[in-house]
């Protein structure tokens, strides 16, 4: 069976010796600068208009929790991102082929993070490791009074969870 099948190099799953594209990342290994089944076009990067909206949704769902719902438990306070290294964390999980790509932007007076990570190396860790993954952009974004959101985002364009004002959801 070994002989049958090779490593991804992307994502490091097991895939059949013949495939052309990783079924769980989408690596092309013949090298192609397409990613994506080979006869679907191209795929474009994420732009401003579609993460300043979701940013802005997350926002807006944050502040505007409904009155009868129990509140998330609060994750982070203004101060949580003082005196630790975020960027140690976040350097780590990149290494670790966990981390994509970061992109910060904002929206008025809120800062935001996007983070797109392997979802197959995503789901190998714990969620103490996807929260401080999140937490760790957070902070790079977070204002003084704790307002900032980051977003995590799947290879597969999944929803991983995020963090809004200090508070972990999933």
């Amino acid at each position: 069976m070994e002989g049958d099948t090779k490593t991804c190099p992307e994502c490091a799953e097991t895939v059949q010796r013949d495939a052309r594209i990783c079924r769980f990342c989408r690596h092309d290994f013949a090298g192609n600068a397409t990613r994506g089944p080979p006869d679907a076009p191209a795929k474009k990067a994420l732009s401003k208009w579609f993460i300043i909206p979701a940013l802005a949704v997350l926002v807006w769902v944050g502040l505007h929790k409904g009155g009868n719902q129990a509140e998330a438990p609060k994750v982070a306070g203004a101060d949580i991102c003082k005196g630790w290294n975020g960027q140690q964390v976040l350097d780590q999980a990149r290494d670790a082929g966990i981390i994509r790509d970061i992109r910060h932007s904002s929206i008025g007076a809120i800062n935001g993070a996007f983070v797109e990570v392997v979802t197959a190396r995503w789901t190998l860790v714990g969620t103490k490791i996807h929260v401080g993954i999140a937490m760790a952009a957070y902070c790079q974004v977070a204002a003084a009074d704790g307002t900032g959101v980051a977003m995590v985002k799947g290879s597969l364009e999944e929803d991983l969870g995020s963090v809004v004002d200090g508070n972990w959801m999933r």
